[in-house]
């Protein structure tokens, strides 16, 4: 049952950073296309290039995105003690009911 629920954490993860990554890729994109009509505009002489906007949500993606996966590798942790924490009182009451039982 743990060894299951383990494997299945596994995959959860290895999908969740399978579309982090995917995310990471439309946000890269999305910042060099605008980036890059910036510049275009700049160079027309339309505005001075400011890209500050894109760089603070490129660098709020990537902190929210580096702590959500440290929040899932504790929910994880946290589910897998507790799964073991129950196999351990489980197996106790049942052997105190045994002896109870003699």
């Amino acid at each position: 049952m743990l060894a299951l629920l383990k494997s299945r954490a596994v995959a959860d993860a290895d999908a969740a950073r399978a579309a982090a990554g995917r995310l990471r890729g439309d946000l890269a994109g999305y910042i060099t296309a605008h980036r890059s009509a910036a510049q275009a505009r700049a160079a027309a002489g339309q505005c001075a290039p400011d890209t500050s906007a894109l760089d603070l949500l490129a660098e709020l993606q990537r902190r929210a995105d580096e702590r959500a996966g440290e929040l899932a590798r504790i929910a994880d942790d946290a589910r897998a003690r507790g799964l073991s924490c129950e196999r351990a009182y489980e197996s106790g009451r049942e052997m105190m009911l045994a002896a109870k039982n003699k």
